[in-house]
């Protein structure tokens, strides 16, 4: 591997989801057919051509993809800053997933998935992965945990995807083979 660190500027990204710091931005990153695909936790998704990064040494302007998820995703905390909001994205086969922690009713919470074709100009997500379990405020300990919601997602081969599910602060929920939470599904 040839490990070519820059540091760039993206106006695009605005909101911080860590309320104990909040940070200028958050954001994850996939690697796709030549694009560097950037999505803020609030759900914004943009790319640009990975070569721009490497020949530009002045701010990045991303294309913006427009997209359907704040009408799948209803839960208000999404915007806001808090621990709510996007966990992870991969794009395989021309498919985007994107994981995020949300409310389900009241303080009750999981992780969940949308997926949508990909598209440059429009992304209309459906929900991939709803489970119906949550947990409500305090965990085991009366900790509320919303850092560990897991969420990331990996691509085996072309017939598996996993995804973590985090505890939520409820860490003995993990030994519980019927609960969803602190598993990799």
């Amino acid at each position: 591997y040839n490990l070519y660190m820059k540091k760039f500027h993206a106006a695009d990204l605005l909101v911080g989801k860590n309320i104990t710091r909040f940070p200028i931005s958050t954001a994850y990153l996939e690697f796709y057919d030549d694009n560097l695909f950037i999505v803020s936790g609030d759900g914004i998704i943009s790319y640009e051509k990975l070569e721009k990064f490497i020949n530009n040494n002045e701010d990045i302007s991303t294309n913006i993809i427009k997209s359907n998820i704040l009408d799948v995703i209803t839960d208000k905390s999404f915007l806001e800053h808090s621990f709510t909001g996007v966990k992870d994205i991969a794009i395989i086969d021309d498919k985007v997933y994107l994981s995020y922690s949300v409310k389900i009713e009241g303080n009750c919470r999981n992780t969940s998935i949308l997926s949508a074709q990909l598209n440059y100009e429009y992304l209309t997500f459906e929900k991939f992965l709803t489970p119906s379990q949550c947990i409500t405020d305090g965990g085991d300990f009366g900790i509320k945990g919303y850092w560990n919601t897991g969420g990331r997602i990996v691509n085996k081969d072309d017939n598996y995807i996993y995804f973590t599910h985090g505890t939520y602060g409820s860490e003995l929920l993990a030994q519980d083979r019927n609960s969803i939470f602190g598993k990799v599904v």
